[in-house]
């Protein structure tokens, strides 16, 4: 009994999978080892062989992986309508997956794979991705995929109200062991968690031209309808424009010569009064009787003006946000929101919300979005055939301080909203971090932090945000105290400030479709946000590298096609970057390693980039912590970007004026990606560095490569540093070491999917693939275009075209070669067919002994 008890014990702290585990203990307590040495080592090769054969859901491993060569994302796909958020320049557009998908490939072309049409993009389209830092980011689209679908979709309800609908093998992500892992739809079920934005990272715009959004005359800097006022094209995005529209979506209309606020409130009066003078456009008020109640109507006569909020909607039902707000400044998206709410909204301190319906499905759906700009998330409802949101009391504190309200009596409900929050606790349905694994309990143990909270939420595997929060505050005080740093600590908190809601699924159901499908390629963990907010995932080609989980790479079938194609460069480069002696034992020192390799560029310490229309120049917010972690200063910075880019630059605190000759918003679109991408320090291309101990020693790894750049820094071991980047190995240290490096890459790549090929069918590829001086991929522009025999190429590919040219040109093939003698039917050329055998039937018989025509014939075939 005490055997088994011991044994159960040791198994219990592995990661093995718990039928595993009762196996595992099943057969060593049958065997009755009594041995502890004998069972440590048991159960730690068990271990060992369950990591090998473990491979990313849906990655393709064996047979099946061979079939699949050249299908990426088979069957992973949204259907046409499903919405997608996406960023071009600095432009956000919700956009339907199938418009995009399909303007894309009619603008760049596609190549046919199977099925699948795909397109890679020439150009930078940026998409919402979830990292493995549970943070959003915007990511470039690198390429995008349609193919034909009839069967069953499946539609995925959440809890929050957003729905999203994808083939049963599209793969979303979910939370497991405090890290984000891909999965297939079909796997999903009920009570299963996936992640919904609530916080929305962006750049942003102060001023849009007007002559864009309507149709009027325009003269130099001016709109000058025929019969109308002459406004100003150039529209500054501040809060009182932002209130105005916010109100007209809550309670106004227009017509071709008016716009009209429907508003008994005088504070929202006076906002739109104030407005209107500012812009010069003459108003008349009125009381109104004719609804249910007595209102108070103010109308602004400008054509101009109302053509300009019908990109709104003219009505109730078709009320919408134009794409430009989502990349507005935040001052106007608080005053559209203030506007809207204090038009549509309430707020119940009894009910602990603050709600806004609306007859149109779009508004709501744009509105949940524009609140996570503010970190704020909402839940959706359907009540009565009206849409509505609904957002909790926990948000009402930033609601209050990021939107507020304009109207006494809302913002004394706001207040009394905010301060129930200091007098109870309770559970929230909404916001639950998923398997948070043992870092609660492990952190607890080492700190002596009360175990019966901790055992109680490791049990369960989810704990609401707002009491990890409250744990995990007493856990870093009792750890500063102690004066310890755990890893534990840093899970936890995470997870407590991750961009995203992790929603339950409360329903899915299947409905029937018959058209295109679609998909994205993003860099990265390959997420991208639909414009419900959930985020979803695509192909699962990227694996964790290495055991760093901060970082992917390609591996599988996809990293074997770069290696035998000679990619110039990977799907996703890095770099394995070892320290010389003085450094690899030293954290403090390879910390400073880190920050000379990594890349810095004016995007990386810029709390935003815009284009600024009034004062006519590109606008630089500088984040002076950045800087100062980067070990950089503001003057650094302009040096740098007059040093690239020749512009006269104003200084105003850590803002940055940038101007530039004969401005015009085509010309500062263009600059815009340049001043981002301005190198202030670091190796060009190394856009994350990470460092990871392994034994006694430090190691960075590195997101992107540059061999010859980091080669140059002080305290890298050259003699071990490696990148995934062959061509860069072969133009930095010669073909023989890419030749090594395309063994232990093809090595390495097929180890992970647990297949063991014998080393000298690797060499022989390596070889052939750099016979000649240089790496050549194997192809037909490659290796397989050079064969000297004709047939030998047709047989590779393009059949037709070989043997036409071969005719046309009259080449001769001497059938040397294994493949044409095997097509024409003769003997290979090795072995015993290296040999002719001559017979002299007169010289065997003894009728001659003159040789002379048994030489005549073997010079005679000779010469043939």
């Amino acid at each position: 009994m005490e055997l088994a008890e011991m044994i159960k014990k040791k198994v219990e702290n592995t990661e093995l999978p718990l039928s595993l585990k009762e196996e595992l203990v099943s057969k060593l307590v049958k065997e009755n080892i009594t041995d502890e040495k004998i069972i440590d080592e048991i159960i730690e090769e068990t271990v060992k062989a369950y990591k090998r054969t473990l491979v990313e859901p849906g990655e393709a491993v064996g047979v099946v992986a061979a079939q699949s060569i050249g299908e990426p994302g088979t069957q992973m796909s949204l259907p046409y309508d499903e919405k997608i958020v996406i960023k071009e320049g600095e432009n956000v557009r919700l956009v339907e997956i199938g418009r995009f998908v399909d303007e894309c490939i009619e603008k760049f072309g596609f190549v046919k794979q199977g099925v699948h049409e795909i397109c890679d993009l020439p150009v930078d389209v940026y998409a919402l991705s979830l990292d493995q830092d549970e943070k959003v980011h915007w990511k470039r689209i690198t390429s995008v995929i349609r193919h034909r679908f009839s069967g069953k979709l499946i539609r995925i309800k959440t809890r929050s109200g957003r729905v999203i609908t994808a083939t049963p093998y599209h793969s979303f992500v979910v939370r497991q062991n405090n890290k984000v892992v891909p999965i297939e739809g079909r796997k999903l079920k009920v009570r299963d968690r996936i992640p919904a934005i609530r916080y929305m990272p962006l750049n942003c715009i102060s001023a849009i031209d007007l002559a864009e959004f309507v149709s009027y005359p325009v003269s130099g800097d001016s709109i000058k309808p025929i019969n109308g006022k002459v406004i100003d094209r150039k529209l500054e995005l501040d809060f009182d424009l932002g209130y105005f529209l916010g109100i007209y979506l809550a309670d106004g209309y227009s017509t071709k010569y008016f716009v009209s606020i429907s508003n008994t409130n005088k504070e929202v009066i006076e906002i739109v009064r104030k407005l209107a003078e500012r812009l010069g456009i003459k108003t008349a008020e009125y009381d109104n009787h004719s609804g249910f109640s007595k209102s108070h109507d103010i109308r602004l006569y400008s054509s101009v003006l109302s053509e300009f909020v019908q990109n709104f909607g003219s009505n109730a039902e078709e009320k919408k946000i134009p794409d430009f707000v989502f990349s507005a400044e935040k001052e106007f998206v608080r005053g559209i929101l203030q506007g809207y709410f204090d038009g549509d909204g309430s707020v119940s301190v009894e009910r602990k919300t603050i709600r806004a319906f609306s007859s149109s499905k779009d508004l709501i759906d744009e509105i949940a979005l524009l609140l996570t700009r503010f970190g704020i998330f909402c839940v959706k409802r359907r009540v009565k055939g009206q849409y509505g949101i609904e957002i909790s009391y926990r948000y009402a504190k930033r609601f209050a301080e990021e939107i507020g309200s304009s109207i006494p009596e809302k913002a004394r409900k706001l207040e009394k909203l905010v301060e129930s929050l200091k007098s109870k606790t309770t559970y929230d349905l909404i916001d639950v971090i998923p398997s948070i694994g043992s870092a609660l309990l492990d952190a607890s143990k080492k700190l002596g932090y009360p175990l019966h909270y901790a055992r109680k939420f490791v049990r369960k595997q989810k704990i609401g945000r707002t009491t990890l929060q409250r744990h995990l505050t007493k856990l870093e005080e009792l750890a500063r105290a102690k004066n310890v740093e755990l890893e534990e600590l840093k899970v936890l908190r995470k997870a407590v400030e991750s961009d995203v809601i992790w929603d339950e699924i409360v329903s899915i159901e299947e409905v029937n479709y018959d058209g295109y499908v679609y998909d994205l390629s993003v860099e990265g963990l390959e997420t991208f946000t639909t414009a419900e907010g959930l985020i979803t995932h695509n192909t699962m080609r990227t694996f964790h590298y290495a055991g760093v989980a901060e970082l992917n790479v390609t591996l599988g079938l996809p990293r074997m096609i770069e290696i035998v194609d000679a990619r110039k460069e990977p799907s996703t480069p890095m770099m394995t970057i070892y320290l010389e002696e003085d450094y690899r034992y030293d954290r403090a020192k390879a910390e400073k390693v880190a920050k000379e390799i990594e890349s810095t560029t004016v995007d990386t310490v810029s709390k935003s980039v815009s284009i600024d229309l009034i004062r006519e120049c590109i606008t630089i917010e500088l984040d002076e912590d950045r800087l100062r972690s980067r070990d950089l200063t503001i003057d650094d910075v302009v040096d740098a970007i007059k040093k690239k880019l020749k512009l006269k630059i104003e200084v105003d605190g850590n803002k940055l004026y940038l101007k530039i000759k004969n401005p015009s918003l085509k010309t500062l679109r263009k600059r815009l990606p340049k001043v981002r991408s301005v190198q202030l320090k670091g190796v060009p291309n190394i856009e994350r560095v990470i460092i990871k101990k392994e034994g006694d020693e430090y190691v960075l790894y590195s997101e992107g490569s540059n061999l010859k750049e980091v080669f140059k820094i002080e305290g890298v071991d050259k003699t071990r540093t490696i990148t995934n980047n062959i061509i860069e190995i072969q133009e930095v240290l010669g073909i023989e070491a890419a030749r090594n490096a395309i063994i232990n890459e093809m090595k390495s790549t097929l180890e992970e999917q647990g297949l063991d090929v014998d080393i000298r069918h690797l060499m022989l590829v390596a070889d052939i693939m750099t016979a000649d001086g240089e790496v050549k991929p194997i192809g037909r522009h490659g290796v397989g275009g050079e064969k000297a025999s004709v047939l030998a190429r047709a047989a590779f590919e393009e059949t037709v075209k070989h043997l036409y040219t071969a005719a046309i040109r009259g080449y001769k093939d001497e059938l040397k070669g294994v493949i044409e003698n095997v097509i024409v039917g003769k003997p290979i050329y090795l072995g015993t067919g290296c040999v002719k055998l001559y017979i002299d039937r007169d010289y065997e018989e003894g009728k001659s002994i003159n040789t002379t025509n048994l030489n005549n014939k073997v010079a005679e075939d000779r010469d043939n």
